[in-house]
């Protein structure tokens, strides 16, 4: 008996409700539902070809076009394998952040650090120059000087050169930019260092009431542009608060007008640590979620903080410059090897979403950028649901704050893709992907809707056309339409509004 088999570096994980399809070698997820959903449920399970088609009532030429799309292929054996998460313990040290120290020149009322000018006492150059020594004979190449304000210290380019010597890849200097002037930029451009840089907003009185400090605007847009000008590499970080809420459109527009690479610009929420954990800092609205496009990296137990480790102004090891009580050993030179192999980092940094509540069951669970650090600052709990992330996998829906179903823009005129390869067998309808090998079942509704989103028909032609065919009320007709075509968007079928596209 012929069996379903997936294709080499796919694999099918179960949720509360839906399943997804995950590509390693491609990198994406999907999604399944409808027929495919079914089929591949059953195969799952160990039924085989013949016995999906007599359960489901499916004709043979509707098995034929799903070997077709490539999804799947028929076989004398399945190899429905489980997902292959690395085993514990399998994570070395990549990245470390050095919080050189905790005194700053600005006092941002966010500050995870809680840095300020009447910050501790700098530890020594030697001792950096220690943790850069251990790090880097334990397999780490990527590192970030932080602080506080990194370029207070008067040894930045000392421990800058010291790393490069060692071999780091990757040197990056977290600054507010306000004390860069030419002789800084022109060393760290020697070294080929990368900076990050926080902006938080386009109107100098909102950031300088941010920073409090009067004249901070000017001065961090002056160290953005000789930063540019010098041509190092920039990472922009825009921090969204209550204060500047109403702003982030118009400072994206503001730095990219400067001339930063809209690619390096991020977007972050302020973060509940420090002075950050104020709860009048929140913005309205909070959380805001969308439902992201999903694309694997390097699978790992967690994709957020295993692989690396922050070591504190005050020479506390944790595994999150933003997990900051998570405290799994001190650094006192010449133990550094002892905390990254030690039980506690070990435990933190083998934490899989099968351990959290909710995410257990979510089919994105293994493609998730989740944050432990974020769910632990807000919750108190380690092993809760990161709160940032309102996708329910029970219902298998993403609402908004308010508890709402997401309603994104679709397009006016909606148009599928070139590439795709449609087909209707025995009365099903099934869209193939070949650009992600992924394959899509179509209700007869949404099958009539497809075949209308062909540039020509506006969402109004199309609720007409349906309406004209099928016995319904107009409201639940364009609702119909309406989520079909956004699910049609959201699988990446669409291309751009075809007559913005005319437009220029």
């Amino acid at each position: 008996m012929k069996r379903v088999r997936l294709r080499e570096g796919c694999y099918l994980v179960k949720g509360a409700k839906n399943f997804a399809l995950y590509d390693l070698k491609k990198g994406k997820v999907y999604q399944v539902g409808g027929r495919a959903e079914e089929v591949l449920r059953l195969a799952s399970e160990g039924s085989s070809a013949e016995e999906i088609a007599s359960k489901l009532g499916l004709r043979e030429g509707f098995m034929r076009a799903l070997c077709e799309g490539g999804l799947i292929t028929l076989s004398s054996e399945g190899n429905f394998e489980p997902f292959p998460v690395p085993e514990a313990g399998q994570e070395n040290l990549e990245f470390m952040w050095l919080e050189l120290t905790s005194r700053c020149n600005l006092r941002c009322v966010h500050c995870y650090a809680g840095a300020g000018p009447d910050g501790a006492d700098d530890l020594p150059t030697e001792y950096w120059k220690g943790a850069l020594k251990e790090a880097f004979c334990l397999g780490c190449r990527q590192v970030q000087f932080t602080g506080g304000e990194a370029t207070l210290r008067d040894d930045l380019e000392d421990l800058v050169g010291f790393a490069r010597d060692l071999g780091y890849e990757f040197v990056e200097i977290f600054t507010n930019a306000t004390l860069l002037d030419e002789e800084k930029v022109e060393w760290m451009a020697g070294f080929g260092v990368n900076l990050a840089i926080s902006l938080y907003s386009y109107r100098p009185d909102v950031h300088d009431g941010i920073t409090g400090s009067k004249g901070s605007f000017h001065r961090t847009v002056e160290g953005i542009k000789l930063a540019l000008k010098k041509g190092l590499p920039l990472r922009m970080a825009i921090i969204v608060m209550k204060w500047n809420q109403e702003d982030l459109e118009g400072t994206l527009k503001f730095l990219e007008e400067l001339g930063v690479d809209p690619r390096g610009i991020g977007v972050d929420v302020v973060r509940p640590t420090g002075r950050g954990r104020d709860s009048e800092l929140v913005p309205d609205g909070y959380p805001r979620s969308t439902c992201p496009d999903f694309r694997l990296g390097k699978v790992s137990r967690n994709r957020c903080w295993p692989g690396k480790i922050a070591i504190t102004g005050q020479g506390d090891v944790v595994p999150c410059i933003f997990a900051r009580d998570l405290v799994v050993g001190r650094y006192e030179g010449g133990n550094l090897a002892e905390i990254v192999h030690g039980e506690e980092l070990g435990r933190l940094w083998g934490i899989t979403l099968d351990q959290v509540e909710v995410c257990r069951d979510c089919e994105y669970r293994y493609a998730c950028w989740d944050c432990r650090a974020i769910a632990y600052t807000t919750t108190g709990n380690l092993y809760a649901k990161d709160p940032r992330c309102t996708y329910d996998p029970y219902s298998g829906r993403w609402p908004d704050a308010e508890g709402r179903e997401q309603m994104g823009r679709i397009p006016e005129s909606p148009l599928g893709r070139d590439d795709l390869i449609f087909r209707e067998i025995d009365g099903e309808a099934v869209i193939f992907d070949p650009e992600t090998g992924s394959m899509h079942s179509l209700t007869r509704t949404a099958a009539l809707i497809w075949k209308l989103c062909d540039g020509e028909h506006r969402i109004d032609d199309i609720v007409e056309e349906i309406l004209r065919r099928f016995e319904a009320r107009p409201e639940e007709v364009r609702e119909d339409v309406e989520g079909t075509v956004r699910k049609f968007q959201a699988l990446g079928l669409l291309k751009a509004e075809p007559r913005d596209e005319r437009s220029g």
